[in-house]
């Protein structure tokens, strides 16, 4: 995914580091949002190599001796590409992909209290995972942590998500309750 290259590239550009750390810096970014699995990062930094967007030096491992660790750091290339994309403009929207809408569209006429009983699951998870979401986004805003803007923003962008996805599944609720759409769906002026 191109968005994991570019960030990795921002990354190595403030500061040059191993892969594990890069992973380690990504998830303390944006990772209540974004969850970046370790092996994507050890997947895309060869490609970075490949194209001459960053270096790769070896070195001693500090935590294990004995030990050799590759050392990532970006190239005039890299910054250069990052830059470029940086400034690029967006065009396109993130596609909307969930499995509760594959599961409404096979259960929900033919079997409305499965979907019913998925739904509710579903709030329950999401009710949850708000609660936790605002613990750790207080403990972030408490941190003396220098660098909280994006954490914050990250976990900011979490919350809205999870309360709007809370909304459409209590539309989907109330919509297979009363069978009227007129009642459930808002009149609103975009």
């Amino acid at each position: 995914m191109r968005s994991i290259r570019y960030g990795l590239l921002g990354l190595l550009e403030q500061q040059s580091d191993h892969g594990y750390r890069l992973w380690q810096r990504f998830e303390d970014g944006v990772g209540q949002v974004w969850q970046l699995n370790v092996g994507q990062v050890y997947q895309t930094l060869p490609t970075l190599a490949e194209a001459g967007l960053v270096d790769v030096f070896e070195e001693n491992d500090p935590d294990k001796p004995g030990t050799r660790r590759r050392r990532f750091e970006i190239t005039a290339k890299g910054k250069k590409a990052l830059s470029n994309w940086s400034k690029r403009t967006p065009v396109s929207i993130e596609p909307t992909r969930d499995g509760m809408l594959v599961l409404l569209l096979v259960v929900a006429e033919a079997h409305p209290d499965i979907a019913r009983s998925q739904i509710a699951s579903k709030e329950r998870t999401y009710r949850q995972h708000l609660v936790r979401l605002r613990r750790r986004q207080r403990k972030i805003a408490k941190s003396d942590r220098p660098d909280i803007i994006v954490p914050l923003l990250s976990i900011d962008f979490a919350i809205l998500r999870t309360k709007a996805y809370l909304t459409w599944l209590e539309r989907c609720r109330l919509l297979l309750d009363s069978g009227d759409i007129g009642t459930v769906w808002p009149q609103e002026d975009d």
